[in-house]
């Protein structure tokens, strides 16, 4: 292959619109996507929902309704950076049979199988800091912001905790639905953009929820379709999880994600015509001087340069910042007695 094929290779277009599947926070759509132009953002909160009940007042008065936007808070952060290479050498393809073929494989297969694989180890990374955000309502960098963002104390919001008891008595979705008011007292008027809760559990806390005996009461009612307590391939392949009383419980998919052993975490989900607690801040390429003066603003951004022996390295980049606006819209269930 010519020099400059790998030189002109475009590989940031191909990961545009590519999705890895079984990430559940990605897949939910939580968090709001946003960009940024600068390294740095500056993020802004209204606390409190915009809109307001009005009174009714005398009509030929002076007198108005105060609809003035609530108190803002205002922080400053730079967005977290990763960068990544992988080089390929001939000794990698020359000799090697491409999978499931009679041929030898190509330099140009390589490339793109490790854009590939440092694209999934975006996802994965992704994921992650979508999860501690959201779980542990932090962002962890030591590169950046002395080395942690809490917005527990950024926007002096704490996450609830509550004990998920069992035993003789005890009845699992009534409590769930105790926490699940707590929330609701946290979101006010926000309360009308919520289609309904999601619920991750740890394998414990997931078989005490789906076995309690009330649960197994409206499922033999036909309250609950026996097909959502099993992995349904076509409609979320990897997941179990099922339904009921407003609440999507899903048993924790990912080995990455902090919840210990019978921990879950109750959130609820908003509509995105109104938008999210969570944002999802993107930021621009640095290391690429092309990318970086592009001005696009990408997810993931992927690149080849070669050395004096024209032997290429592939290169992958991204910046994000996940923000949680409202840690206490968050509880942390733990299993009990």
């Amino acid at each position: 292959m010519p020099k400059q094929a790998f030189e002109k290779l475009d590989m940031v277009s191909p990961y545009a619109d590519r999705v890895i599947d079984g990430n559940l926070l990605t897949d939910l759509g939580l968090f709001d996507r946003e960009i940024s132009q600068t390294a740095k953002v500056e993020v802004d909160y209204l606390l409190g929902e915009q809109s307001k009940l009005l009174s009714t007042v005398e009509r030929y008065s002076s007198e108005v309704n105060d609809v003035s936007r609530d108190r803002a808070k205002n922080f400053t952060v730079e967005i977290p950076h990763v960068a990544t290479s992988g080089k390929i050498s001939s000794a990698d393809f020359q000799g090697h049979r491409a999978f499931g073929t009679d041929r030898e494989t190509t330099a140009l297969e390589l490339i793109a199988a490790e854009g590939d694989r440092q694209f999934e180890s975006f996802t994965r990374t992704r994921e992650k800091m979508f999860a501690q955000a959201l779980f542990e309502h932090k962002v962890i960098d030591p590169h950046t912001n002395d080395g942690v963002i809490d917005y527990a104390e950024v926007f002096d919001k704490r996450q609830g905790n509550e004990t998920l008891k069992t035993g003789a008595g005890t009845i699992a979705l009534e409590q769930i639905d105790n926490f699940k008011r707590a929330i609701r007292r946290n979101m006010g008027g926000m309360t009308r953009s919520m289609p309904g809760f999601v619920m991750v559990c740890d394998d414990a806390l997931f078989s005490a929820i789906k076995w309690d005996p009330t649960t197994g009461s409206m499922i033999k009612d036909g309250l609950v379709s026996p097909n959502f307590l099993f992995n349904n391939k076509e409609k979320a392949p990897g997941y179990e999880y099922f339904s009921v009383n407003g609440v999507t419980f899903v048993q924790n998919p990912n080995p990455d994600y902090a919840i210990g052993e019978g921990e879950g975490f109750l959130f609820p989900m908003t509509h995105r015509s109104v938008g999210s607690y969570a944002r999802n801040v993107v930021g621009p390429a640095s290391r690429n001087f092309d990318q970086a003066a592009s001005g696009q603003v990408r997810d993931f951004y992927a690149y080849v340069l070669e050395d004096k022996l024209n032997t290429p390295e592939v290169y992958s980049e991204f910046s994000l910042l996940p923000v949680v606006y409202r840690p206490d819209f968050v509880s942390k269930i733990t299993l009990g007695e």
